[in-house]
């Protein structure tokens, strides 16, 4: 089966600890610590809220990072979820606002877009140098085949008796 895990690949982190390093913290379940967010946030919905309030499996993962709330929204890659981008409070439990949830939406649609665009440009360099090998093979053989029948001719050219036959 597909498991799908949670890896932490970049951090920013101001006034807490930052966790980018810590080993607990990657390779984590979604079908074990996460489900709801796997499902969630599949549908580009946002996760957020008091972490008390979140099922116990979920706490664990965030209580160990000192989380009193957070807000989590899906980064969308031609129509998958990909990755989340989010914000923790670790001081506070604090509501998330429309604004808050808006801004960072839009920047996850923004990061979603600049992976979508680059994987797209992979595969034009891709086909591009496919193409460029496919020409050289056509060019090689038809250089070939003009060779051969240069050859040909030569060789017929060689019995012919009367030198106005050659004349096309």
């Amino acid at each position: 089966t597909n498991e799908y895990l949670m890896n932490r690949k970049f951090e920013w982190v101001y006034n807490a600890k930052p966790e980018i390093d810590n080993p607990e913290l990657q390779n984590i379940s979604y079908d074990y610590y996460f489900p709801r967010w796997l499902r969630e946030l599949s549908y580009d919905k946002p996760i957020h809220g008091l972490v008390s309030g979140f099922p116990k499996r979920e706490q664990k993962i965030l209580k160990k990072q000192q989380i009193v709330s957070i807000l989590i929204v899906p980064i969308i890659v031609q129509t998958r979820f990909w990755g989340f981008i989010g914000f923790d409070d670790c001081y506070k439990g604090r509501r998330w606002g429309k604004n808050e949830i808006s801004m960072l939406s839009v920047l996850a649609n923004n990061i979603g877009s600049t992976i979508e665009r680059f994987r797209t440009e992979e595969q034009i360099k891709k086909e591009l140098q496919t193409k460029q090998i496919l020409i050289k093979e056509i060019h090689h053989r038809v250089k070939n085949n003009l060779q051969v029948i240069a050859s040909v001719l030569k060789v017929q050219a060689e019995f012919v008796q009367n030198p106005s036959d050659l004349v096309l």
